[in-house]
């Protein structure tokens, strides 16, 4: 989902065309929010358009899962009063511009209610379990974390030159 049909480049290169666009965009389950690349406190005019379809999605019930991407939900006022994680570097920006956000980096995975932020790439299978377990139970949640838990992988000092291979 983007703000229009224009291909959009990704951090990795390749440019991705958005499927339907927030306008036309109903009611979701759950509302990934990826990680914005080089953030700034400020607000542009295209985050405000994605703050207010996405605190329309938090209003109609999705759960909002991010996936090192919590600046824009901060930027839409829907993590004041509530505990967050995400990237060590946007910690200073959290104590001086969202200090109504509990921020904490150290923390891989916090669920807040309805909204879910994870603190990276690495614990995005626990957020993804997170979502399992929501709506289709911990049992099938639990058999998803045997597949795919970091915890199976190299350390993290390794965890680069492991998954090299597989780029």
């Amino acid at each position: 989902v983007g703000l229009n049909r224009q291909p959009v480049a990704s951090f990795g290169g390749p440019t991705l065309r958005p499927q339907a666009t927030i306008a036309g965009f109903g009611a979701a389950d759950v509302v990934i929010v990826p990680a914005q690349f080089a953030p700034d406190a400020e607000a542009s005019p295209e985050d405000e358009r994605l703050a207010a379809w996405l605190r329309a999605q938090h209003a109609q019930g999705a759960l909002l899962v991010s996936l090192a991407g919590c600046l824009l939900l901060a930027k839409a006022g829907l993590l004041d009063r509530r505990e967050a994680t995400g990237l060590l570097s946007e910690a200073a920006l959290f104590r001086s511009r969202f200090p109504l956000v509990r921020y904490l980096p150290p923390r891989r995975v916090v669920a807040s209610g309805d909204i879910v932020t994870a603190n990276g790439i690495g614990p995005t299978p626990d957020a993804c379990a997170h979502i399992i377990e929501r709506f289709h139970g911990a049992a099938l949640a639990r058999r998803f974390l045997r597949h795919t838990s970091t915890e199976a992988l190299p350390v993290n000092e390794q965890t680069s030159l492991w998954s090299a291979r597989y780029k």
